[in-house]
């Protein structure tokens, strides 16, 4: 069919009607065509666009929202910062069960906006703790923690939107190619991972250069950024999620295609709820699984906590936190499809025992480095020398980044070879115990405990975990074992 003809076409009309009417370079019209988009609704590159624009939109939101929580703990202060990232945290572990249920009320598009509108709330309220920090108002401290706790809900809605929509639009590319419904799905996640993690590393740089403009000295003698110049680099984040929330706004809702690649009956949020923890009981794995998913939540706590406030504050002052971060994210980045390819090449086993000795390497060095342990210390445990210096911090950061990228794409994997007939339940289940772990580290150990403490829980959650994924790794194969015995006897 011509582009002339497609003003009256319904949008998936031949992508759904089967293979013999499925052509390649068929280009098929929107079915909510009205907005901000007749520029390209007619092109064959149109699902192209689109993925840019969902990429370039929730990549420039993440990458803020990770550089002001990395800041949290050295600039909003360490006990006040941890709060506000517990608080985050807590939110998104909460509200990780019902958001799908939302996200399919509202639409993936209206969720993304959503999600965008709270990210900008915590931007906002960061922002305005910043300006008003000199009176140390008690509103401004409600705002920064309410802020947070928007900003908790905004990741998860944002996040289950992504998936959703990312998914609609690379089938929709797929059959209107005449492929598979499936075949676009890895290059659309691969551009879009591409572009997150170039956007997280710039995001942390651009905090690291930008506070280091025009610094000033503290109460104690210590070197820190100018007020102004922070205040300037809150604002200059306010603006950036508040553009790409606006540029999300260019994306059409697909309410045609969503219909048409829904699949299966839907259910409540009170049958995603007793799912979610009738498999735990119903399958051991999960269980098994548990400490390998609060490792990482461990980690990551003490890691946007202790290792960013405290050790590197500390021996590279708060300039040079974003850096750091850059470092952990751009390692994981640039491992992540390598590790990849090994997986697929020897199976998961290999991947998930590099991350958990890099975290175990890791934990274990901050534990080894903590020269002295006082138990009247201050509660946020400025006692200890910790690392000092690049030389010490940068292999840390770039073992922690090997870990953090593991879980984040092997771990998955794993999850959805496990309980590939349950992976919605199963996922909820990878996040609610990772972000109960995040939140116990930032609201209570990194607040109310020594840190030595805090570094040996996550560094004994991560030799539980790798210890259980062995045994849950052992459990699937004798039942995939099982299952192709009974096949041979039938």
């Amino acid at each position: 069919m011509s582009d002339n003809d497609s003003d009256d076409y319904d949008e998936g009309e031949a992508l759904f009607a089967g293979s013999a009417d499925v052509k390649k370079g068929d280009i098929t019209d929107y079915d909510d065509s009205k907005g901000f988009y007749p520029c390209w609704r007619k092109s064959r590159y149109r699902f192209y666009i689109e993925l840019m624009i969902l990429s370039v939109g929730i990549a420039s939101l993440v990458g803020c929202v990770i550089a002001i929580i990395g800041l949290a703990s050295s600039l909003v202060g360490k006990k006040l910062g941890n709060y506000s990232s517990g608080l985050l945290y807590l939110l998104f572990t909460l509200s990780c069960i019902p958001a799908p249920a939302f996200v399919k009320v509202i639409g993936p598009k209206w969720g993304l906006l959503v999600g965008g509108g709270l990210y900008a709330a915590y931007s906002i309220g960061n922002m305005i703790f910043r300006y008003t920090e000199e009176d140390a108002t008690v509103v401004a401290r409600v705002i920064l923690l309410v802020s947070s706790a928007l900003g908790g809900m905004g990741s998860t809605v944002m996040w289950t939107s992504q998936g959703t929509y990312m998914t609609t639009i690379a089938e929709g590319h797929s059959l209107s190619r005449g492929m598979e419904r499936a075949k676009a799905l890895g290059s659309f996640n691969g551009v879009f991972v591409a572009l997150l993690q170039t956007a997280i590393v710039a995001s942390n740089v651009i905090s690291s250069n930008v506070l280091r403009i025009k610094e000033q000295e503290d109460a104690n003698g210590n070197t820190v950024p100018a007020d102004k110049t922070v205040t300037s680099l809150y604002t200059f984040y306010v603006v950036i999620v508040l553009a790409a929330t606006a540029l999300l706004c260019l994306l059409p809702q697909h309410k045609a295609l969503l219909k048409r690649l829904q699949s299966g009956p839907s259910t409540t949020v009170i049958q995603k709820l007793a799912v979610t923890f009738t498999l735990m009981v119903n399958d051991p794995k999960v269980a098994l699984m548990i400490p390998s998913n609060m490792a990482f939540g461990f980690v990551q706590g003490f890691q946007l906590s202790v290792f960013y406030g405290t050790i590197v504050n500390s021996a590279l002052g708060s300039s040079n936190v974003g850096n750091v971060a850059a470092i952990i994210g751009g390692t994981g980045a640039i491992v992540a499809f390598p590790l990849g390819k090994l997986s697929d090449a020897l199976g998961t086993v290999p991947t998930m025992t590099i991350g958990a000795v890099c975290y175990i390497a890791a934990m274990s060095t901050l534990v080894a480095t903590h020269t002295s342990y006082d138990a009247d210390a201050d509660s946020i445990g400025d006692d200890g020398l910790w690392l000092q210096g690049w030389g010490t911090i940068v292999p840390v950061g770039i073992a922690l980044g090997i870990g953090n990228a593991v879980w984040n794409t092997t771990n998955s994997a794993v999850f959805g070879r496990f309980f590939s007939e349950e992976k919605e339940a199963a996922f909820a289940n990878l996040k609610l115990w990772s972000g109960i772990a995040t939140a116990i580290g930032l609201l209570y150990l990194a607040t109310q405990v020594n840190p030595l403490i805090h570094a040996t829980i996550a560094l004994v959650f991560s030799v539980l975990g790798i210890a259980g994924y062995y045994i849950a790794e052992f459990l699937e194969k004798r039942k995939r074992l099982a299952a192709r015995q009974y096949l041979q006897v039938q």
